[in-house]
């Protein structure tokens, strides 16, 4: 039976767990959410695994359009995992409510605890504390491999319905707000130009004009441009000013350069 892996990653803790997987798996095919995937059909019987970070107390935009305009009609299952720095909030049952109405039976739904990279909130962990969680990352995606390769069910507990209830508010009030909150990036005067923001962007959401990054309004929050600026030069309002960034220890910034991103298209003007 096929299995495939798609994930949406900003600084890459989904992109870890799906790599972790595939390994797992017998090198089950891995594929980056972004502008060239948002929708895919599947083979007959296929099992099919979503990996995606919370935000917002939700799905990613990328990822919701990804299951609305995808074709399941021949797959087997799905599977979701969620990796989240705080609460897991309303994505474990926006994911459910989504893949039921795609009519397709949903095998799995997890979720991992991982160093979150909201920095407009919160600056980075300290070290100690990041190794412990992706310590724990690493035991939990060995454990969701097991029950996917054993094609048992498992429906871990989402937050009480009360909650997730409140949760689904915020999140619907907030997230047609969330293409244009990229107006809120800026750089300082440390930018050289070197258009890393524009080639790791998911979704193309940055062009470089007089050498200089600008966002487009269509952003996704995943921050994967501020967090992989080689200078530290983006910041958002003034709050990330000083503040210590993340990214996956073991993940590279090629993988990202190489996922999708519109390199062609990160133009020099």
């Amino acid at each position: 039976m096929k299995i495939s892996i798609y994930y949406f990653s900003g600084t890459g803790n989904c992109l870890k767990i799906a790599k972790d997987l595939s390994r797992r798996l017998g090198g089950a095919d891995k594929v980056a959410l972004n502008y060239l995937t948002e929708k895919a059909s599947f083979t007959e019987n296929e099992k099919v695994i979503i990996v995606y970070p919370v935000y917002i107390f939700g799905l990613p935009l990328i990822v919701e359009r990804f299951i609305k305009n995808s074709d399941f009609s021949y797959s087997a299952t799905i599977t979701g995992i969620a990796t989240f720095g705080g609460v897991s909030g309303y994505a474990g049952r926006q994911f459910r409510k989504l893949t039921a109405e795609k009519k397709v039976k949903c095998e799995g739904l997890f979720f991992i605890k991982m160093p979150g990279n909201y920095t407009p909130l919160y600056e980075a962990l300290p070290l100690p504390a990041q190794k412990e969680l992706l310590r724990k990352a690493e035991e939990k995606t060995e454990k969701i491999a097991d029950s996917i390769s054993s094609n048992r069910i498992c429906i871990e507990k989402d937050v009480f319905f009360i909650s997730a209830f409140i949760f689904s508010l915020i999140y619907k009030a907030a997230k047609n707000k969330l293409p244009s909150m990229d107006r809120n990036f800026w750089t300082d005067q440390s930018c050289d130009g070197c258009s890393v923001c524009a080639l790791v962007c998911p979704v193309g959401n940055i062009s470089m004009k007089d050498r200089k990054p600008f966002w487009l309004h269509k952003c996704e929050q995943c921050f994967g441009c501020f967090h992989w600026c080689p200078q530290e030069a983006i910041q958002y309002k003034k709050s990330t000013i000083g503040r210590k960034r993340y990214r996956n220890p073991d993940v590279v910034v090629g993988e990202f350069l190489n996922s999708g991103t519109r390199e062609k298209e990160a133009k020099w003007k």
